[in-house]
């Protein structure tokens, strides 16, 4: 009956992916639990409805970008292209490549894909972004005024066009922090500052870009070169010269030894991060970072007591700073497995501190749970999943719940989509162990 319930579903589905009616198909087949293999199943009928048509494999590519399966979703794009899929296909298949990190690539099919369609905003869009997060701002003005992004546009200027940038950042919501860095006359400083900016922005690339002009302008900065050895070790580069440049201009600047002790964690080297982090945290002892990446080192290395104690003294230096209060928490509930009412109270204390994050409902649930109490674990984690709904942690621990409930076949439901949405992960591991129960 259930097979027989399949199979009358499928034929519309394929029937509308075949025919061109993607948009509705494609919501369809995602908007049901089993939604992916399900989606899979459609798509390969589509192509035998309908073999020359790219369409299904243009969306079969992005059903895999849905999910993150970016090889994927190349195979298919890639496919589709050769087969006339025109702008779609080059644009997908440009968003995996560069998802995979194979950039020169991405900008290749984006290009091709601009060839036909020369004004389309999202390729402008795609493209911008791509020279931005190289540094290439000239190019990437161009790009992102053609897609008709102020905001964006003026993130882009902020280093070669000021009064511009601060014209356009007049409306946009977030930048109030740049009016100060825009008002510094100093070009160098004003340099540095918004390296510093594109740094905690996560824009590595474009913050090495500005802080290297910065220097070559003004390069007895300890603090520029700090701040580009961080950038080049986030960038896969090697930063041992930028950090020596830095220790030898000044070497009590906490900054940089806290990121050379951040670039040995990232290399796996643990002692050399641990005493660059310590001596980090003996020039600034308030330092509540400091003392959350030295925690990580104690994690890394089993010295678990040690590393909540470095996470409380953070909490306790920023006790208004929700992202330490996970932290701990991850420590406490996700790895120690705690239950008790401290642990139960520093979470609390970060769900009230953020509570759109869901972490925080997520750790919470899963505390539940470890303590036998499903009915308390139920609400939390059905929270994190409203606010995060494909995280493969929270959708397990939610079907362990209904086991533990005897809703056998709820739990097998979600056990069956965390394999959907995260199959590469340890919960997909487990969930497919725990539908075999």
């Amino acid at each position: 009956m259930r097979q027989w319930l399949k199979s009358l579903l499928l034929l519309p589905l394929a029937l509308m992916l075949a025919l061109g009616y993607r948009e509705w198909a494609f919501v369809l087949l995602l908007s049901r639990s089993g939604g992916f293999p399900l989606g899979l199943e459609a798509l390969e009928k589509a192509r035998e409805l309908n073999p020359a048509s790219p369409k299904p494999l243009v969306w079969e590519g992005r059903l895999y970008l849905s999910r993150g399966l970016y090889d994927y979703a190349e195979k298919a794009f890639s496919l589709a292209v050769e087969m006339g899929g025109g702008v779609e296909a080059l644009m997908g298949l440009g968003d995996a490549l560069f998802a995979r990190g194979k950039r020169e690539e991405a900008m290749a099919a984006w290009h091709k894909a601009l060839e036909i369609r020369p004004y389309d905003p999202a390729l402008h869009r795609r493209i911008g972004l791509a020279l931005f997060k190289e540094g290439r701002f000239h190019a990437a003005a161009f790009h992102l005024q053609e897609a008709n992004d102020p905001c964006l546009l003026a993130l882009v200027l902020l280093p070669i066009n000021p009064p511009e940038a601060a014209r356009l950042a007049e409306n946009c919501h977030g930048f109030e922090g740049l009016k100060s860095i825009l008002s510094i006359p100093d070009k160098p400083l004003r340099l540095r500052e918004l390296g510093k900016f594109y740094t905690a922005m996560g824009e590595y690339g474009a913050a090495k870009a500005v802080l290297e002009e910065s220097l070559a302008l003004c390069p007895e900065s300890a603090e520029g070169w700090a701040f580009l050895g961080h950038a080049l070790s986030r960038l896969g580069l090697d930063p041992s010269q930028a950090f020596a440049k830095s220790l030898e201009l000044d070497y009590t600047f906490p900054a940089g030894h806290y990121f050379m002790g951040l670039h040995f964690l990232a290399q796996g080297n643990l002692e050399g991060a641990r005493q660059e982090l310590l001596y980090a945290l003996s020039l600034e002892p308030s330092n509540p970072h400091f003392q959350a990446a030295l925690a990580e080192v104690e994690i890394r290395r089993g010295n678990y007591a040690e590393a909540e104690v470095r996470l409380k003294k953070a909490v306790e230096l920023a006790p208004e700073e929700p992202s330490f209060r996970l932290y701990l928490g991850e420590l406490q509930i996700g790895i120690l497995m705690r239950t008790d009412q401290e642990a139960l109270e520093n979470i609390r204390k970060a769900i009230e501190a953020s509570p759109s994050d869901p972490k925080g409902w997520e750790l919470a649930g899963i505390a539940y749970y470890y303590a036998g109490q499903t009915a308390l674990a139920e609400p939390y984690l059905k929270k994190a999943l409203e606010l995060s709904s494909d995280s493969p942690r929270a959708l397990y621990y939610l079907g362990l719940v209904y086991y533990l409930e005897g809703q056998m076949d709820k739990a097998r439901q979600l056990f069956r989509l965390v394999q959907e949405v995260a199959p590469a992960s340890v919960w997909a591991h487990r969930a497919y162990w725990a539908e075999r129960r």
